[in-house]
């Protein structure tokens, strides 16, 4: 990865955690609308079965309608709590939209179910607090968050923060998102992130052998082109 995820704040037993965070983030930021997925990897990571895992929430339980519902964004990922929440009555994956800058209203409700002690519980907006309280202090306000506005483009999500130390114990919801004017965010800054990591990818792949780069060069190209096509 570039030198930008190279910080102290991704080391550690809560840096792993973080990092996938981040870089999570940081590709909503480019205006993709990839909603998340979670596995333990049980056989191939530390993380017994079970540990990290997807929600989605759908009144008919076929695998296909499923599939399609979290396709749609329709979920929650979690380590540990579990986080139902909605945004005027919208599940996530909902695109709010507005017309001539009018700001849209937020009543954010939600449902949590925790056993570890929670450090935090937060309301993100285009990588930026737009929340943040003790699970105390949320109890103290009736179990409420105060109405929020949104007067720009963008993606949001609600997360909860335990206070575990070993590891970074977390749930979020997948994003919803806002349009202002027909117009997305596409941020100049994460998009120059992936093109520097993808130059660093190609320079450590001409040290690989001939057939390696052979391979990899029209997955270069491609990538190339798309993150340009991003950027413009």
């Amino acid at each position: 990865a570039p030198e930008d995820v190279e910080s102290d704040m991704f080391r550690g037993p809560r840096g792993p955690g973080r990092l996938v965070e981040h870089l999570y983030w940081k590709l909503l930021e480019t205006g993709l609308r990839i909603p998340p997925s979670a596995g333990s990897g049980f056989g191939k990571s530390p993380s017994p079965l079970g540990y990290n895992r997807v929600y989605v929430m759908t009144g008919n339980p076929s695998p296909a309608a499923w599939w399609e519902a979290l396709r749609a964004g329709q979920s929650f990922v979690t380590s540990g709590p579990l986080l139902r929440a909605h945004v005027n009555g919208n599940l996530p994956g909902h695109v709010f939209t507005s017309e001539r800058k009018q700001p849209i209203e937020l009543e954010i409700g939600l449902t949590l179910t925790v056993a570890d002690p929670v450090e935090y519980l937060d309301v993100i907006f285009n990588g930026q607090t737009l929340y943040q309280a003790r699970l105390d202090a949320y109890a103290k306000q009736g179990g409420k968050i105060p109405p929020q506005s949104i007067k720009e483009s963008g993606w949001l999500v609600i997360r909860v923060v335990t206070e575990r130390e070993f590891t970074y114990r977390i749930a979020t919801t997948a994003p919803f998102y806002f349009e202002f004017d027909g117009q997305p965010r596409v941020s100049r800054e994460a998009v120059e992130f992936f093109q520097r990591w993808l130059a660093r990818s190609a320079s450590q792949l001409e040290t690989e052998n001939e057939s390696t780069r052979v391979a990899a060069k029209p997955y270069i190209n491609l990538a190339t082109r798309f993150w340009s096509d991003r950027l413009k």
